[in-house]
């Protein structure tokens, strides 16, 4: 039993969540609720937060004469091992009951919270599939795909596949996912990381094939089969007799009408399914902040607090009408909305204020157009301010349950105008069409670059809106006469030379230089840099040129290098460390091969 003093209540309830082999798939709380006020129609509002999470608000009436049941779904993705809590605010609802008076809320018998396990043996491939994209949760969220050291394009197209699905199932720059060949793996790698082996079978040590239980399948089939370690790590083995069998199983696997079918952990899959077409037909001219921050901005507590999101947008005049930013928002009736408030800020300066005014269930909005005096940046920097000031008589009440919530729908909106961005690297996501685009590798793809390609491409369609289709293509097969539509060429840069790649750069002696354009240092490191070129083609075609360094990268590709505006220029060198120099290619020099003569950027 609850008494509402001065018309407020919170309760916190904690449970523990034991840290076991069991996977929690999520959860539900039904609680069955009496509210009395002192008044015959009096009603009270009552919040239900999740370890700091808002998840429902519903209305109590105490003219009700039985018990009020309300079901609320408890997401997988706010579960965490050991103490979790669910906190219940009630506030009497000024306009029908009295602000000082005193009520009483009752749980009655039947309350039930349950939580829905998936235990490690039950752990399925359609259970796999959810997990690439984002859930079930598991506190590790580290992913290798392992492939043959010599890969099949279509082994490496598969490896692609899954990792952009991985990617995209995340926030922005949050996912950790890498490709690894066999040679490459160790032990502590694979202790600390969900590990999805694919390729050929005779790729694979013969203790890699026991673990999974497999079986030779037929020549055009593929097998499929998963489970989850000692250690709670996942396990997948995609495998087939041939390159186009293994692209055929991740494609079933990724396949969301299959979803229902993929009910156990070991299966054969036959040769009968394509990679789906991209779903949109065109540039979705708006981001989510869903797909920037992973869901809600909540911000709890007293006082004043903010959260900043960055976005990479086109310059002022390649921007088209209505550039905006949406806010849908509620906020806790638990908060004094008079003196509470949101504020929005772009690029560090304020573009607009909303009292949070007399909080009702439901959500709130707010629109604002982006200035063309903000379009001139290649980042939008977009912060959200919530002051919060406890209700009248709720100074003392836990901070989780004075709170303000931006809705993952909420949005930002920059069209393109109706002309083509100057071909440079800066302007590299909003270049490409509502196409496919083919990507070039060697046979022996150097450490990470599989790996910094999927970071690439992910960033690549978030930002610019295109679901692009991936297709992998051997690097002897490039053809210059016979390429269409948009292309990414990749692989080391003495492979580039061989294949006739027309770059910036030469080798001269021991070492490569940059030929062309405005530059500080004549070479630079092709043992530990990675060169950017983009190729303008006649027509609307483009093409990136990634020259992967022989060593790697000592740290993990930085996919934000795009988001972020630090690749630019015709040309870009980036060191291992992810800085970046950028080359332009002087606009008075006559251009050659496929560079384009018409750019109107350019330093000299």
């Amino acid at each position: 039993m609850l008494l509402l003093e001065k018309g407020l209540a919170v309760k916190t309830f904690p449970f523990d969540l034991p840290d076991t082999k069991s996977i929690v798939g999520g959860g539900s709380f039904r609680p069955v609720l009496r509210f009395h006020g002192p008044l015959r129609q009096d009603r009270a509002r009552v919040t239900f937060i999740l370890n700091g999470v808002p998840l429902k608000e519903i209305v109590l009436d105490s003219t009700v004469a039985g018990k009020q049941v309300t079901d609320i779904d408890l997401p997988a993705s706010l579960l965490r091992p050991g103490k979790n809590e669910m906190t219940l605010a009630a506030i009497t609802d000024p306009k029908n009951g009295i602000k000082d008076g005193e009520g009483t809320l009752a749980f009655l018998d039947g309350s039930i919270l349950r939580l829905d396990y998936l235990d490690a043996s039950d752990f399925s491939l359609g259970d796999m599939a959810a997990f690439l994209e984002g859930g079930p949760p598991f506190p590790d969220r580290d992913l290798v795909v392992v492939i043959p050291d010599e890969p099949e394009p279509e082994e490496a197209q598969a490896a692609m596949e899954l990792l952009l699905q991985w990617n995209g199932g995340s926030p922005s720059g949050t996912a950790s996912g890498r490709v690894l060949s066999v040679r490459s793996v160790t032990p502590r790698i694979a202790d600390s990381s969900h590990m999805i082996y694919l390729g050929r079978s005779r790729s694979f040590p013969r203790s890699v094939l026991k673990a999974f239980h497999w079986e030779p399948p037929s020549q055009e089939s593929s097998f499929l089969s998963c489970f989850v370690n000692n250690y709670g790590r996942l396990r997948l083995l995609i495998t087939s007799e041939t390159a186009e069998g293994i692209l055929g199983g991740a494609t079933s696997l990724l396949d969301r009408g299959l979803r229902s079918s993929l009910n156990a952990r070991r299966m054969y899959v036959s040769p009968m399914k394509v990679l789906p077409k991209p779903g949109g037909g065109s540039r979705k001219d708006q981001v989510t902040f869903k797909d920037l921050t992973g869901g809600d901005l909540v911000f709890s507590g007293p006082g004043k607090s903010s959260r900043l999101i960055e976005i990479m947008v086109p310059p002022g005049d390649l921007v088209g009408s209505r550039a905006e930013v949406l806010l849908s928002f509620r906020s806790s009736p638990l908060i004094d909305g008079d003196r509470s408030t949101l504020t929005l800020f772009l690029n560090g300066t304020s573009v607009a204020s909303v009292n949070l005014g007399k909080s009702r269930i439901g959500k709130d909005q707010l629109t604002t157009r982006i200035s063309k005096v903000l379009h001139g940046a290649s980042v939008l920097a977009v912060e959200i301010e919530a002051y919060l000031v406890p209700f009248p008589g709720g100074e003392e009440v836990p901070g989780e349950a004075c709170w303000m919530m931006v809705d993952g729908s909420s949005h930002v909106r920059v069209p393109l105008a109706d002309k083509r961005p100057p071909a440079l690297l800066e302007y590299l996501p909003f270049l490409m069409g509502d196409r496919e685009v083919t990507l070039f590798i060697g046979p022996d793809p150097g450490d990470g670059l599989l790996s910094a390609l999927a970071a690439l491409l992910s960033e690549w369609r978030r930002i610019s809106g295109v679901d692009i289709k991936i297709t992998v293509k051997p690097l002897s097969a490039l053809r210059w006469d016979n390429l269409t539509g948009d292309a990414v060429i990749a692989g080391s840069l003495d492979e580039l030379f061989l294949q006739g790649v027309l770059l910036a750069a030469a080798r001269q002696g021991g070492e490569v230089v940059i030929t062309g354009g405005k530059k500080g240092d004549p070479a630079f490191d092709v043992d530990r840099d990675a060169f950017f070129q983009l190729l303008h083609r006649k027509g609307a075609s483009s093409v990136l040129v990634v020259g992967w360094p022989a060593e790697g990268f000592d740290e993990s590709f930085p996919g934000e290098i795009l988001r972020s505006g630090k690749l630019r220029g015709d040309a870009c060198v980036m060191s291992s460390k992810g800085e970046t120099t950028p080359l332009y290619i002087a606009p008075h020099k006559k251009r050659v091969g496929l560079f384009s003569s018409d750019l109107s950027g350019g330093s000299g």
